[in-house]
């Protein structure tokens, strides 16, 4: 073998990294099987199920994934134990309503193949709702850290809105990840309901109170957020239904703080 040969080979192998792509589910059969085709890159799958009952992890074992069956354990924790299951420490996590672009799939490839600088990477999601790509509405400056090195990071034990903390640089990575949230309105609203209430009981436990006015003006100020200054009015009719959606969701969630505090329905 050429010596030229053989000092590639030398490099590829000293900065190839393996890669551990980690989902967590619950009765995802709608998007899991667009969410996994398009990771079928990775050196390998690891997934969290937390008890689904449909054909989630049918789908899941079709693509030779590696299954930890968990009890729910918030979303960051949750989120925790699919990096610390996984073999390699270089992780790409992605949700199961997500998929992979093609370019970014190369992307990360590179980085595969000839290492990194970086102990992370933030990436450029652009979400669809009700089936419209939202140009507008804060929906276009999302970059969540979402590929990084557990040496160096570790997912937040936050319920809900979690996050990897980074300790050292993150890179960002401008090829797209597709979100598809919210295919329908009773999706939403259901998601509404349940991150409403994960995210009062977190204030609650640090101490935040709240009242029926503050609950108001929170949706007010959360439509106008949305609609006007991030130009939700440009993403069209579902512009406007986020805008509501988004705002009832910020009056609910404070609401419930008062709940939680006040206790008005004790007595029944």
């Amino acid at each position: 073998m050429p010596a030229l040969k053989r000092l590639h080979l030398n490099l590829a192998s000293k900065f190839m990294l393996n890669i551990s792509v980690t989902i967590i589910t619950l009765n995802e059969e709608r998007n899991i099987e667009r969410c996994l085709k398009s990771v079928q890159w990775a050196d390998e799958i690891i997934v969290i199920d937390s008890g689904s009952t449909d054909k989630t992890l049918e789908i899941c074992i079709r693509y030779g994934c590696h299954i930890v069956s968990s009890e729910w354990l918030g979303f960051g924790c949750t989120k925790q134990l699919a990096v610390d299951s996984a073999q390699f420490d270089w992780i790409f996590s992605i949700d199961a309503d997500e998929e992979v672009s093609f370019d970014l799939a190369q992307r990360l490839l590179e980085i595969r193949n000839s290492g990194s600088d970086f102990q992370g990477y933030r990436i450029n999601r652009r979400s669809f709702y009700l089936g419209r790509l939202m140009k507008h509405s804060g929906w276009n400056k999302d970059y969540p850290l979402r590929f990084f090195n557990r040496q160096f990071g570790r997912f937040n034990e936050k319920p809900v809105h979690e996050g990897v903390e980074l300790r050292g640089q993150a890179g960002i990575i401008e090829q797209i990840l597709k979100h598809y949230t919210f295919p329908t309105l009773s999706s939403h609203i259901a998601k509404i309901d349940k991150y409403a209430s994960l995210g009062a009981q977190e204030k609650v436990e640090k101490g935040k109170t709240s009242n029926v006015g503050r609950s108001v003006l929170r949706g007010i100020l959360e439509f106008v957020q949305i609609y006007l200054l991030k130009a939700g009015f440009l993403d069209g009719k579902q512009g406007l239904i986020l805008a509501v959606n988004s705002a009832f969701a910020a009056y609910m969630k404070y609401l419930m703080i008062w709940e939680k505090k006040h206790r008005p329905n004790q007595l029944y």
